[in-house]
């Protein structure tokens, strides 16, 4: 077994993941998996696979592709580079007849583009000048404002019902104004997600209370990053899933649980909301980027019980 795959393997274990998982993830065959784990690079499809393969190995387990093959560079079988590339100069003939076509083209495209140009211009100032009808307009819009004007006797009826409602006391105004109990009732209700300091390999616990049926988590992330959804105990996995920034958010619906755990190789780059509340590490996912949180779901207490 090579420095590298035993490493990979490591990696794998620690995070409880099989090489079954790992291949529904990966669409590497599982066999393909263990070869790389114990350094059979020759039974591998081919050379080329070598690198491709290990790279969506190391990023399935939220590893940094780059810096495995930094480190372990020397282990790594090179692609080798085929004979059917073509020489330089085939390349270089093959640009410039482009480019001559393009340049040939070129003065006619922009002939074009100043054809239409002018005639969209003499469009607009053919309309400009165009004599318009609003006076036309104006004269048939007379008659409708002085059979609005003609008729005043309306008027006396809209005042006499406003009268009416001042003399029995009603003001609008108090009608629409808030009732401020409302709204504090209001934010009673509003979901909360506090912290404390976890233990036993648990980074931090947050407990998250919200009177919702609903538990759903989502995740955005700024980096390519694993991300584990498992219940208690982290033995059985909820959901998994690489996330690259653009597949934008993935949610996971967890309402059938009441406490799950999350296993967050890297933290730094994973933006997580629970219910709508924004997620905020209480240990710095710059400090410490492999983190494993237990998130909570309880009911908000009874105004009578705060």
């Amino acid at each position: 077994m090579t420095e590298l795959g035993q490493y990979l393997r490591e990696q794998r274990q620690a995070q409880g993941i099989s090489l079954e998982e790992l291949q529904r993830t990966t669409k590497i065959q599982a066999r393909y998996l263990e070869a790389i784990e114990e350094g059979h690079y020759d039974a591998l499809p081919g050379q080329f696979y070598a690198r491709a393969f290990v790279r969506q190995y190391a990023e399935a387990l939220g590893l940094s592709a780059e810096e495995v093959f930094q480190a372990y560079e020397k282990e790594i079988p090179q692609p080798t580079v085929p004979d059917e590339i073509p020489s330089r100069m085939a390349r270089s003939k093959h640009v410039s007849t482009q480019k001559s076509t393009w340049a040939r083209a070129l003065p006619k495209v922009l002939t074009a583009v100043v054809i239409v140009a002018a005639l969209i211009a003499l469009y607009m100032l053919v309309i400009r000048f165009l004599p318009s009808d609003d006076g036309e307009r104006s004269d048939d819009a007379s008659p409708s404002v002085q059979t609005e004007n003609m008729a005043p006797e309306e008027q006396p009826d809209q005042a006499t019902e406003e009268d009416v409602t001042q003399g029995n006391g009603t003001d609008s105004t108090e009608d629409a104004s808030p009732d401020p109990s409302e709204d504090q009732e209001e934010q009673a209700n509003e979901p909360t997600l506090t912290a404390e300091a976890g233990e036993g390999g648990i980074d931090t616990v947050y407990t998250l209370q919200d009177n919702a049926e609903q538990f759903v988590l989502t995740f955005e992330v700024s980096g390519r990053a694993y991300i584990g959804v498992r219940a208690p105990g982290g033995s059985q996995i909820i959901a998994q899933k690489t996330l690259a920034p653009e597949e934008g958010a993935w949610e996971v619906d967890v309402s059938s649980y009441e406490t799950i755990n999350l296993r967050l190789p890297r933290a730094y780059d994973t933006k997580i909301t629970v219910n709508g509340v924004a997620l905020s590490y209480d240990v710095d996912a710059n400090q410490q980027k492999d983190q494993t949180l237990l998130i909570k779901k309880t009911s908000m207490p009874d105004a009578g019980e705060s």
